[in-house]
């Protein structure tokens, strides 16, 4: 049973660690701050178990921010049979619009179909219909759009039999890690980020010691747990040492590159094929602007913590887009940002490539503790509700509930503290734009905001000096660069919110005094002129 919530503003990382002190066992304790570990730490402490996450580098820092941001059900898994998925896919989907409306919303998506491609337009017709089966809402049902009976934006040029439109969900993946983290913390779960684990051990009693050290304040620590899970993603194999170590003969890893454009796309989404190969790539709406991907390339351990995109990825992307849509806008002069995430496989005997794995994901057991390998962002609620079934004879502990379409912490009281905010904020006369910017990134949180006299302070035309505080003070941030990428989305922007770091890192500086300013800000901008110099551009 869910606990009463725990106030979190203003509580500080020592005091957490204080209490852990003084009850250093619990009864689950997850390794990795992704979807998956965010997840599964919320779940369990909305069931009652005493949790405990750590997480070594920030939240969301891997794979979890570097996804094609979209919750959906997987149309072309329907190409592999994998019913199940789809399934599970899109009622997850559901389920996300339900529970985070802020954070995940529905999108229009276009496949177009040229003269002459019968058996693409059969198998899509097919795919499609198979898809619908697994959506409840009427609305949300694809249907065929005839070239001669509608305009079809960017293929004018090219002979068009007609399009398919469908419903997928657009989402901000690392807000969603941030407020599944928040959600545990709230209901007791004590979560530490850059807290890094040394060395895992099970002992006689059938518990299992965790040695553990703060990259904050350099201190170690040790924990007892009746139920570790590892959600390490692509390090699962590393996480636990010798325990883990044989889950590395269980994965392969595919790198997927994405481009960001500086070019807003008003039109639905689009679902393109790539030619000369088994897979598709999508062109979609983002914040700040239009990006496009995905690549795929299998890469081998050990894997980057911090992974850059490739040259020839982000080349083999431009090509497409000259290719499929001259006429777009979307090429290297508006290119403005690109990423690159790290998918973990599950190997299940196959040795075809890894475009053709199939995304489902493993639980393994050693002793007492659970390993995940693989598993998709959009079925993460249903994914942890099968591993926490698996944890709960190994703690001893009653049938879990799942709690899928419980809202997250944004989404409870939204349309009345959405509708304050913006009442305060016109009140204050603050572009709509900045308003529109927090809602979407805080949800009703935003709302927290407008009794705070400081809080509604415009920062740099862009932000409110609220959502800096909130992101320190709830959200965790204890780096710049936390807050630039994972926390105010400024990395995506135009300039990368270069012109804003002396005042972030003020704000930043002055909650947390040990930290350097300066060397925030070096560091910070050397990663950008990283990425920068992959496209050919100059800091």
């Amino acid at each position: 049973m869910a606990m009463p919530e725990r106030e979190l503003f203003g509580i500080r990382r020592e005091e957490d660690l204080d209490l852990l002190l003084r009850e250093p066992s619990c009864n689950l304790l997850v390794i990795g701050g992704g979807i998956h570990g965010a997840a599964f730490a919320r779940l369990a402490a909305l069931n009652g178990w005493k949790t405990i996450l750590l997480e070594r580098d920030d939240y969301a820092s891997a794979t979890s921010s570097r996804s094609s941001k979209m919750a959906h059900g997987g149309l072309r898994y329907l190409e592999m049979f994998d019913f199940q998925q789809v399934f599970e896919g899109i009622r997850a989907r559901e389920g996300l619009f339900v529970s985070a409306p802020h954070l995940v919303k529905p999108r229009e998506f276009m496949i177009p179909v040229p003269k002459g491609e019968h058996l693409l337009r059969w198998k899509l017709a097919v795919g499609l219909r198979l898809y619908d089966l697994f959506v409840r809402k009427q609305e949300r049902r694809h249907r065929w759009v005839p070239a001669r009976q509608q305009r079809i934006p960017l293929f004018e040029n090219r002979v068009l039999k007609g399009a398919f439109i469908y419903y997928d969900g657009l989402m901000n993946d690392a807000r969603l890690v941030l407020e599944n983290i928040l959600s545990a913390r709230r209901q007791g779960a004590l979560c530490f980020n850059y807290a890094e684990v040394r060395q895992v051990k099970q002992t006689g009693g059938g518990k299992v010691r965790v040695e553990w050290a703060d990259r904050i304040s350099g201190k170690s620590y040790e924990t007892e747990a009746a139920v570790v899970v590892n959600c390490a993603g692509p390090w699962v194999a590393e996480a636990c040492g010798t325990l883990s170590a044989p889950l590395s003969r269980k994965i392969r890893y595919s790198q997927g590159t994405h481009l960001l454009f500086r070019r807003p796309w008003n039109g639905p989404a689009l679902f393109l094929p790539m030619e000369g190969k088994a897979r598709y790539y999508f062109v979609w709406p983002h914040f700040a602007g239009t990006l496009v991907g995905t690549t795929e390339r299998e890469i081998q351990a050990p894997v980057s913590q911090d992974p850059f995109p490739m040259k020839d990825e982000i080349e083999e992307v431009l090509h497409r887009l000259e290719r499929d849509l001259p006429g777009s806008g979307l090429n290297r002069e508006r290119l403005h940002y690109v990423f690159a995430g790290v998918r973990t496989l599950p190997l299940r005997g196959s040795r075809k490539g890894t475009v053709c794995l199939s995304r489902k994901h493993l639980w393994i057991r050693n002793g007492s503790i659970l390993s995940l390998v693989g598993g998709k962002f959009t079925t993460a609620a249903w994914t942890v509700f099968e591993g926490i079934k698996k944890a709960a004879p190994i703690v001893g502990v009653s049938s879990p509930r799942p709690f899928r379409d419980l809202p997250l912490p944004g989404a409870v009281g939204l349309s009345e503290a959405e509708a304050s905010f913006r009442k305060e904020g016109e009140r204050r006369g603050i572009s709509p734009s900045i308003l529109d910017r927090a809602v979407a990134r805080l949800g009703s949180r935003a709302g927290d905001l407008s009794g705070r006299e400081a809080a509604m302070e415009v920062i740099g035309g862009t932000l409110l000096r609220g959502e800096i505080e909130s992101a320190i003070q709830e959200d965790q941030a204890e780096r710049l660069e936390d807050l630039m990428w994972r926390r105010l989305d400024l990395e995506y922007a135009d300039g990368a919110g270069l012109d804003l770091l002396p005042e972030i890192a003020k704000a930043l500086g002055k909650a947390k005094p040990e930290l350097d300013p300066e060397k925030e800000i070096q560091n910070y901008r050397d990663r950008i002129g990283r990425l920068w110099e992959l496209m050919g551009k100059e800091l």
